[in-house]
């Protein structure tokens, strides 16, 4: 897919695999911020990768790229500066560092780059939710 085709939003990613967008304000009465932020990276994977690729979780040789993030929180005093930063895309086939691993992951590195650095909000809701323990990040 060439680079000006690609999703810029959840909702161009919507129309390119065929799905209606959710209705977030009904989905937001039985699942939690980090729930819908994950269903709209699915989204959006599926988008990007296009429909003749799916990952395949039983054969090891093919690469799963997923995006690299830095969490990072410093104190100052009375204020926290916490953020979270796209920092590499990585590929595994059952490994992933820190035993956290993704379900949702790109057929290349180009495309997980891509989701990494054009969805951050989704990405830092998916992490974070709504934990008010973090209001520095968003």
């Amino acid at each position: 897919m060439e680079k000006n085709k690609l999703p810029k939003t959840y909702e161009e990613a919507c129309v390119l695999v065929g799905e209606r967008p959710m209705n977030e304000e009904e989905m937001a009465k039985i699942l939690r911020p980090d729930e819908i932020a994950r269903r709209k990276l699915t989204t959006i994977a599926k988008a990007l990768n296009g429909p003749e690729w799916e990952p395949d979780w039983y054969d090891c040789s093919q690469a799963k790229w997923h995006p690299w993030f830095w969490i990072r929180g410093m104190r100052f005093g009375d204020s926290a500066y916490d953020w979270l930063a796209f920092a590499d895309s990585n590929y595994a086939s059952s490994l992933a560092p820190a035993g956290i691993g993704s379900r949702i992951c790109f057929k290349s590195e180009a495309l997980s780059d891509y989701a990494a650095e054009t969805f951050p909000d989704l990405w830092d809701q998916a992490f974070f939710g709504d934990d008010e323990r973090y209001p520095n990040i968003r």
